[in-house]
């Protein structure tokens, strides 16, 4: 296996940084405080597992900038390309995806476990991940330790083993110690065994008809068993018939309502709500329009009193009112004409033509297709050499034309209604183009009023008010002289007077708008339901609810019979009719004296193996021989289990430690030749054989004898150490060849042993890639990466 790239989202001081890694010898060089050591832990996390525990002391990495936490590795292998991606620190999200092809891979722990395997996360941090500090502490170690530390890493997980098989012996001794009577409870055990077979003897006297007994009772409680479900099923049976027969009133009833039309017309609530709301609206709009045209008639009838004012001024005041009505309409109009106007850039555009509106909905493509085909065409005819060329160059060029003259005009209309886009266009046509009725209604008010104006300035000079040379006064300068006039010659009632009919009017005029408006809503709700008058929806309403409410007793009457019952009913229903309800009884009959029956012949039975069961418990006053034999069966089987967890725990010890530290193992004699040839070269051939005999670890040399590990000195000591580390790594049978993690393991060894241990390393990385984290910036490498 090989790390080609490194991706973190967010690790420690890493966030959104990636790393190539392609080199067999991988440096990554940084001073202290880099990075180098979040790195390698970001690695194995990616691979094993970020870290969950809630330790005060425990690193968990979390990303200093609030990144997500984790991120990606990509490797090679045997079986192709992959990444490898790890998000979320307490529920870690895992996923591998073939680089192939893009798949992910249903179940990536178990990927990640057979790339590894057979090693776990303990092994491969102890043989192929490790740092300074994990090799100094050898010359901290004593002469029993060192030599015990070095055996175990001769074979994955054997310090486990040989710890589990140490506490497996204690176990035995505590659990298997002399007793206050100095006898062991294997032996006990054993005596209390010959007792009960003794005892079992004296009993084999009525062991015949004991037996014999055991039969019958077997038998009886067979068929007594077998009885019991036969009478199980009549009594199902028997209530399933029961239940029929006491729903079958309602199933008739559930039938009387199948002729209920139910195609009447039912209008949701929601609507019928909005309908009658609209309808009380209407009455209320048209109580008040007659409330208000009997105060106008009455307001007109008082002002036509003798005690009314000349017919000059009352041509004047209605003239003047009308022309105050108008200006009032002119303001809301233009008031909406502006709403309409805003969103548009160059003002109200002028609503769609039907001929605009297709070209604005259809595709202009069609002519630059037919503009195509006729230039093939003529290219075609051309080569030919017939008379064809022309005519149909002449055809493509004018259907170019037109496409091209339809693209400009559809540019026109969205320039024209920019910034919409061709759907908003379409969807304020409505509005524009009352807004434009609304401008036409505008101009036509405008015109009225400044007749208006024209007439009122003719009357003011006639009533003496303005002279004959005033020309042209704006209408703010008439309205001013009409109100002085009439204040001035206006009594008290004829101001009242005017002032009511104003409002009336006003009212008038407000009240009819706002009664068109409901009439209108009111019209769009029943158009929504096919309809068009009250009348009809009144009635539509009310044959709802009556088909409604059918309904509802219906669907009531067959929830109360149950799923099951009313399929069964109306399987019945199609095959005998109203006969059904006959045929039930009977068959409940029927099946009421089968459980009669059934019943008589249970108690027989009960009472037989009562009886029996009499005479067995006679047999067995004593004990008797059965509770023997369950004594004995019981002891037998807690005599096996103590000679079973004795043996295993006396023998586990024996056999972890013949498997894992024996001589004869071949894995174990594997590590130590290649670790020899290792040393060996560390040490310039100073030291060139490790050698285990009787579980001690001797180092040889070609001028020194044979000597225990714990005599060389500090620095051959970290050689040797890692001369095994290295060998272990390199001889397991692994399915891939996985990668070493060196951290700045070599700092404390001299220029001599640091300078062979890099050459070695190097070495190994031809077979294993190694990635060597270091703070010495003199070393230099192919692919180095230098963290800041």
């Amino acid at each position: 296996m090989k790390i080609e790239a490194i991706q973190i989202s967010g690790f420690g001081k890493w966030s959104d940084v990636s790393f190539e890694t392609p080199a067999d010898f991988q440096l990554i060089s940084g001073q202290n405080e880099s990075g180098k050591s979040t790195l390698k832990a970001f690695l194995l996390g990616v691979f094993f597992g970020f870290p969950k525990g809630r330790k005060a002391d425990q690193q968990r990495y979390e990303p200093r900038s609030g990144a997500r936490y984790g991120g990606s590795v990509t490797i090679s292998c045997q079986k192709g390309a992959f990444k490898v991606e790890r998000l979320g620190r307490t529920q870690s999200t895992l996923t591998v995806t073939a680089l192939s092809n893009g798949q992910t891979l249903p179940n990536p722990e178990a990927f990640l476990k057979d790339l590894f395997a057979p090693l776990e996360e303990a092994d491969f941090r102890e043989i192929y991940s490790f740092d300074e500090a994990e090799l100094s502490q050898v010359a901290n170690l004593t002469a029993g330790d060192f030599d015990q530390v070095l055996l175990a890493y001769t074979k994955p997980q054997a310090q486990r083993f040989l710890n589990w098989a140490n506490d497996q012996k204690r176990l035995a001794d505590q659990d298997f110690a002399s007793g206050k009577n100095g006898k062991r409870p294997l032996n006990l055990a054993n005596q209390g065994y010959d007792l009960l077979l003794q005892k079992k003897t004296a009993e084999l006297a009525n062991y015949d008809e004991y037996q014999g007994l055991q039969v019958t009772q077997q038998n009886l409680q067979d068929s007594l068993h077998k009885l019991e479900e036969a009478k199980q099923v009549a009594d199902q049976k028997y209530d399933e018939q029961k239940e029929l027969l006491a729903n079958w009133p309602l199933f008739l009833e559930s039938l009387s309502h199948d002729d209920v039309n139910q195609q009447a017309r039912i209008v949701d609530t929601e609507t019928s709500e909005r309908i009658v709301r609209l309808d009380q609206e209407g009455r209320f709009l048209a109580d008040q329009q007659a409330n208000n045209q009997a105060d106008l008639a009455r307001i007109q009838q008082a002002m036509k009193a003798p005690a009314a004012i000349d017919g000059r001024r009352r041509a004047l005041e209605r003239r003047f009112a009308d022309l105050e009505e108008k200006q009032e309409r002119s303001q809301e109009l233009l008031s909406a004409i502006a709403s309409v106007s805003r969103p548009f850039s160059a003002g109200l555009p002028k609503p769609l033509s039907p001929a605009e509106r297709e070209l604005l909905t259809k595709k202009n493509t069609g002519f630059y297709w037919l503009a195509a085909a006729f230039l093939l065409g003529g290219l075609v005819s051309f080569s030919l050499n017939v008379w064809l060329p022309v005519l149909f160059f002449f055809l493509a060029l004018s259907f170019s034309a037109l496409g091209y003259q339809r693209g400009a005009g559809k540019q026109q209309i969205l320039a024209r209604f920019h910034p919409l886009d061709q759907s908003g266009i379409l969807k304020a046509q409505p509005a524009v183009q009352k807004a434009w009725q609304d401008q036409q209604d505008f101009d036509n008010l405008n015109q009225d009023c400044q007749q208006l104006t024209r007439d009122l300035t003719v009357d003011l000079k006639e009533a003496g008010l303005l002279s004959e040379d005033k020309q042209d006064l704006s209408k703010q300068e008439v309205r001013r002289l009409i109100r002085e006039f009439l204040a001035e010659t206006a009594s008290e009632s004829d101001r009242q007077l005017a002032l009511q009919l104003r409002e009336a009017l006003r009212l008038q005029s407000q009240l009819s708008k706002q009664k068109d408006e409901q009439q209108e809503r009111l019209h769009q709700e029943l158009a929504k339901l096919g309809l068009t008058t009250l009348a009809d929806f009144y009635q539509a309403q009310q044959a709802g609810k009556e088909s409604a409410r059918a309904m509802d007793q219906q669907q009531l009457a067959r929830q109360q019979i149950g799923q099951r019952t009313l399929a069964e009913l109306q399987a019945r229903y199609q095959v005998s009719g109203p006969a059904v309800e006959k045929e039930l009884a009977e068959a409940q009959e029927k099946t009421a004296q089968k459980l009669q029956e059934l019943r008589v012949k249970e108690g027989a039975l009960r009472q037989s193996l009562a009886n029996c069961q009499s005479r067995l418990e006679q047999l067995a006053a004593d004990g008797g021989l059965v509770a023997v034999e369950q004594e004995l069966a019981n002891q037998t089987t807690e005599l096996e289990e103590q000679f079973t967890r004795y043996l295993a725990k006396q023998l586990a010890e024996k056999v972890v430690k013949r498997t894992f530290l024996g001589k004869e193992n071949d894995q174990s004699q594997s590590v130590l030749t290649q670790a020899s040839a290792y040393l060996a070269q560390l040490t310039a051939g100073r030291y060139q054989e490790i050698q285990l005999k009787k579980g001690q670890l001797l180092i040889a040399g070609p001028d020194v004898s044979a000597f225990q590990a714990a005599e060389l000195s500090s620095g051959s000591r970290d050689l040797l150490y890692l001369a095994v580390r290295l060998a272990l790594a390199t001889t397991l049978q692994e399915a891939e060849p996985l990668p070493l993690f060196i951290d700045d393991a070599f700092v404390h060894l001299d220029e001599r042993r640091r300078l062979a241990a890099l050459a070695l390393i190097q070495e190994i990385a031809t077979e294993h890639q190694v990635i060597y984290w270091t703070f010495d910036q003199s070393l230099q490498a192919e692919n180095q990466i230098t963290l800041f």
